[in-house]
């Protein structure tokens, strides 16, 4: 079976729609997913960050990269002057190409067309190499407060646990790396057991006495 992976997340679907039409003027396989931030859900009740997803096939994320940069329809005089991508040097606008340094597609496609305007290269083709993505750690007064809430409310260790060891991100190249690193990943184990063993002990007092 073949997986789709993000490509591209927004906060809006209407906001894909620029990104989908080019896709299919290319005939690229491709999805679109509404995700749950359940971690943001906890903490403050509303999602942080975009949780529409457009997915495309692992194997087509470098011809998608290499059509992005020299393709994708930019009209520049229409781009606001003080994007920042304006006040960037030659050198930092070839960082942006680069599909690994996690750049959006839109500012991409935008980097080459400052470069040509400025008589730079444009015969830019994506580097073929693994992505050392770092995953990330979770501070240690967040880890505090997801204790706290496990012990108050084991339920929320639960969901905590399993969210945090479900989180994965897709890099540049199309692979599915996890999200947050190994003591993390344990602090989540340990907070979803918490939350199994404090809600069965629950269970047990109030409804078996």
């Amino acid at each position: 079976m073949v997986e789709f992976l993000t490509y591209s997340r927004f906060y809006a679907a209407e906001q894909a729609w620029d990104l989908i039409a080019f896709l299919q003027k290319n005939h690229i396989d491709y999805t679109i997913t509404q995700e749950r931030d359940v971690l943001d859900k906890i903490y403050v009740g509303e999602s942080l960050d975009p949780l529409i997803s457009l997915k495309i096939k692992n194997a087509d994320f470098e011809k998608v990269n290499e059509l992005i940069i020299h393709d994708f329809p930019v009209d520049i005089t229409q781009v606001n002057k003080d994007y920042y991508l304006f006040s960037f040097s030659d050198k930092e606008l070839m960082d942006v190409l680069d599909p690994y340094n996690d750049w959006n597609y839109f500012d991409r496609a935008l980097a080459n067309r400052i470069l040509q305007d400025r008589g730079g290269a444009t015969d830019y083709i994506s580097p073929v190499r693994p992505i050392m993505f770092e995953p990330a750690r979770i501070s240690t007064v967040v880890l505090v407060g997801e204790y706290l809430l496990t012990l108050a409310l084991p339920y929320i260790g639960i969901i905590i646990g399993l969210a945090t060891l479900a989180a994965f991100k897709t890099s540049g190249d199309g692979r599915k790396v996890k999200l947050y690193d190994n003591v993390t990943r344990n602090h989540a184990v340990v907070m979803l057991c918490l939350g199994i063993v404090r809600t069965v002990v629950y269970l047990r007092r109030w409804i078996f006495p």
